[in-house]
């Protein structure tokens, strides 16, 4: 018998009135919360409960042991969540990992932030642009970007990119612009490999979504350096619109083929689905729930 459950279930019968509503406040049938209950009178050698057809009340033996069961669970609880941390002023360690080309573009002001709301929360951040474990490796947090595969973890969407055409002017000088998708074809293009699409960029306008073979006359596993390529007037990219606004707005980039659009993509918060979660991972989550304000934001 465990005995704080059956203290818990000593607790809900007295407060329900009831083994079955007390069975259903804590989410279990009947004939557990019974045993419980019938575990707990074994262990205290009394009867606690006066049980009829009609109602349930508690005996002479269980009006004297409400009181101090009540503050043992209470105390229990309460030590539960000091040192889980929950309730309580988030502290401690949160690992955490992310695409290198996202986090050093846009989360060092997010961080920085962070840390400064929350002192006492140490931030480990590993930039990675594989696919990490969570559990087998030790993170508690991951910033993914793409479709999220099903699994047991928990997956918060808290932004939605799209991906565009861009090239520098002095490409566009040299090498004019494509009219069509088909113009890529005769076009210099950067390839990002860390997309599992790679050199088959997913492009869709009014009639549909096509995966186009591109020429990669440049490719790299970096999305900065593609960007920086890109910047350096060697070719078209297809960037993340987040990534590329300011450059387009301050001239260095030029979008292209505007009736096309790329493919659009979640960012999310990962973290593994577990009962308890410390305060200090929790604050990071809703941190980052808050402060994402670029693209479509979905919850």
């Amino acid at each position: 018998m465990d005995r704080l459950d059956a203290l818990k279930a000593f607790l809900a019968v007295e407060r329900c009135g009831g083994f079955a509503p007390a069975a259903r406040e804590l989410g279990m049938s009947t004939s557990a919360m019974s045993r419980h209950v019938q575990g707990l009178e074994a262990w205290f050698g009394v009867q606690l409960f006066r049980r009829t057809t009609r109602k349930i009340s508690l005996t002479s033996e269980g009006e004297r042991h409400l009181a101090q069961v009540q503050r043992i669970v209470s105390e229990i609880e309460t030590l539960e969540a000091a040192v889980r941390g929950i309730g309580t002023h988030p502290s401690g360690e949160v690992r955490v990992t992310a695409p290198k080309f996202f986090a050093q573009r846009f989360l060092g002001t997010m961080f920085s932030d962070f840390q400064n709301a929350y002192p006492d929360v140490k931030l480990r951040l590993y930039l990675i642009d594989r696919v990490v474990n969570l559990v087998e490796e030790g993170f508690d947090l991951a910033l993914r970007i793409g479709h999220l595969e099903d699994s047991d973890l928990i997956g918060r969407r808290i932004a939605t990119i799209r991906t565009c055409l861009v090239a520098a002017p002095d490409y566009i000088a040299r090498r004019g612009l494509p009219k069509t998708i088909d113009d890529l074809q005769n076009h210099d293009c950067i390839v990002d490999l860390t997309p599992s699409h790679g050199s088959r960029w997913p492009l869709k306008d009014g009639r549909g979504r096509r995966q186009v073979e591109v020429p990669g006359r440049f490719s790299a596993n970096d999305g900065e350096m593609v960007w920086q390529m890109t910047l350096n007037g060697q070719g078209i990219s297809l960037l993340p619109d987040f990534f590329v606004t300011e450059d387009i707005n301050a001239g260095r980039l030029v979008p292209l083929l505007s009736e096309f659009s790329g493919e659009e993509v979640g960012v999310y918060v990962v973290y593994v689905r577990e009962p308890h979660r410390s305060a200090a991972l929790q604050a990071l989550i809703d941190w980052f729930t808050d402060q994402f304000n670029f693209g479509q934001q979905d919850g």
